[in-house]
């Protein structure tokens, strides 16, 4: 965004109205970004049930859509992909930008700009957006990198094209801020250049050929490339995945130690993890080191629901929330057999389960879907937006998180900046992002959840304050930090060096 010139030190209530005023407009900038992707996901869901009522066979192939569906989860096989697109126009781009809303140009770089370019990758949240996880993190870090406008970078989204060479993402631009797809021309090649910033938010791990390929041209003209690493669990602990994703995950760490000049990791603990796995493999590490950087903690400002996603509950019953895809790791399981004791003894607590099917659950899901308790005080939010997250964080008091493994475990810090009580699994990252604002248990069974829960319930709070819980902004402007800085020590507030603190 192009900000004004600051008022004349010492005029300290200018600077405060100036401030104000700045943060106003990044604020509707913000909403302006979420009520389009709410849309989004709206027209998405529109498509989809007019598609079905259409289709002649929808009620003929049931039974049989039923039966591919338990024998590829049986199998434990993942959701195919999308391709890659190939949709590239000339070179040359003429934009076709609107005439409104006039007040999100200014948030845009003017059309021609020598600065370097921030090259963020959105190759596969362009094919497919699926809300969760590493797509979450994206869509939220390019939001505050484009309403920041770095003045040293151009940010500009990039995907891999059919051929393995990267082109600038122009329609998934156009279509993240709410204007016509063709906005800023085609997705078109570019001419990478010595001083542009390459930084992977998304994670390629299924095209690691692709991008080995593309990374390769964009290093060879001089670009400095920086891979964010979520987590490194499908090499530590491949039995939580399908065979799949470990495979696919050995040949993306492989382009990361070749390819890439950084890793940015979204904890500390991944980061030690990341740089034992590297030399356990004798891969070689990133050239200017591994890095951490913390996560955003605020969702983004949006209207809630019309309607609550949970029933009226009882007087003094207490609302236990959990956030995530259903998968082995996450203990689902084990957190159902501690509510299953908590119920038996009468007690009044409630689990809200949110999250979107994932694989290897099989027996989960049956035993959830014919739960008898299910709707009464055992409820299941099927794949949850932000808006639909935000009211279910309103409505619980407790965030549990009983996975077994986390990169970074972003519920926990999203609940934390809310207040909600947190009770979480002895990991040491979830002691990294929540500190002595949580009750940790440990063992396995649900006798020791069910008496955390109760634990929890009886001890006094004093969460910690929202403020010092981090923000989107402040994550995207300590990687600014890092990228600018090319590596070198970094000051407060910036990610640091995990080889500065391990070796």
């Amino acid at each position: 965004m192009k900000k004004s010139p600051e008022p004349v030190s010492g005029s300290g209530s200018a600077t405060r109205s100036h401030r104000q005023e700045v943060e106003s407009e990044l604020d509707f900038f913000r909403l302006w970004l979420a009520f389009v992707e709410q849309g989004a996901r709206c027209d998405s869901l529109e498509r989809e049930v007019d598609s079905m009522e259409r289709s002649k066979s929808w009620r003929i192939t049931s039974p049989l859509r039923a039966i591919v569906r338990r024998v590829d989860r049986w199998r434990g096989r993942q959701a195919g992909r999308p391709a890659l697109r190939d949709v590239l126009g000339a070179r040359e781009v003429r934009p076709s930008l609107p005439a409104s809303p006039p007040w999100l140009l200014a948030f845009l770089p003017p059309a021609r700009d020598d600065r370097p370019r921030l090259l963020v990758d959105v190759t596969e949240i362009s094919l497919e957006d699926l809300g969760a996880g590493v797509q979450r993190v994206t869509r939220r870090v390019l939001a505050e990198l484009l309403a920041g406008s770095p003045s040293r970078y151009v940010v500009t989204p990039v995907r891999l094209a059919a051929d393995g060479r990267y082109c600038v993402a122009s329609v998934f631009l156009a279509t993240v801020l709410g204007l016509p797809e063709n906005a800023f021309g085609c997705d078109h090649l570019f001419d990478p250049r010595a001083g542009d910033q390459f930084l992977g938010l998304d994670f390629c791990r299924d095209r690691a050929a692709d991008l080995s390929v593309g990374l390769f041209s964009l290093r060879s003209a001089g670009v400095t490339v920086t891979l964010t690493v979520p987590d490194v669990l499908p090499l530590t602990n491949p039995n939580w995945f399908p065979p799949s994703i470990a495979a696919s995950y050995e040949q993306w760490l492989a382009v990361l130690a070749t390819q890439s000049d950084r890793a940015l990791c979204i904890s500390a603990d991944s980061a030690a993890t990341l740089r034992r796995e590297l030399l356990a493999r004798g891969l070689a590490l990133p050239t200017h080191g591994i890095f951490e950087m913390r996560l955003g903690a605020d969702l983004p400002p949006m209207p809630l629901p019309a309607r609550d996603p949970l029933p009226v509950r009882n007087a003094g019953t207490t609302r236990v929330l959990m956030v995530g895809t259903i998968e082995p790791r996450k203990a689902h399981d084990q957190a159902l057999e501690a509510f299953e004791l908590l119920w038996s003894r009468d007690l009044p607590f409630e689990l809200v389960i949110a999250g979107r099917r994932g694989w290897m659950v099989d027996t989960l899901l049956d035993r959830l879907t014919s739960h008898r308790e299910l709707g009464r005080r055992l409820h299941w939010i099927d794949g949850p937006d932000d808006r639909v997250l935000s009211a279910l964080y309103q409505e619980c008091d407790v965030l549990l998180m009983a996975s077994l493994g986390e990169g970074f475990g972003l519920p926990v810090a999203e609940a934390g900046r809310l207040g909600l009580g947190l009770v979480l699994r002895e990991l040491p990252v979830f002691r990294e992002v929540a500190g002595e604002d949580a009750l940790y248990f440990s063992g396995d069974g649900g006798g020791v959840i069910a008496e955390a829960l109760v634990a929890h319930r009886e001890r006094p709070r004093h969460p910690r304050p929202a403020e010092d819980w981090a923000t989107w902004a402040s994550c995207a402007e300590s990687i600014q930090e890092l990228l600018a800085l090319a590596g070198a020590a970094v000051g407060n507030g910036a990610p640091r060096s995990s080889d500065q603190e391990t070796m």
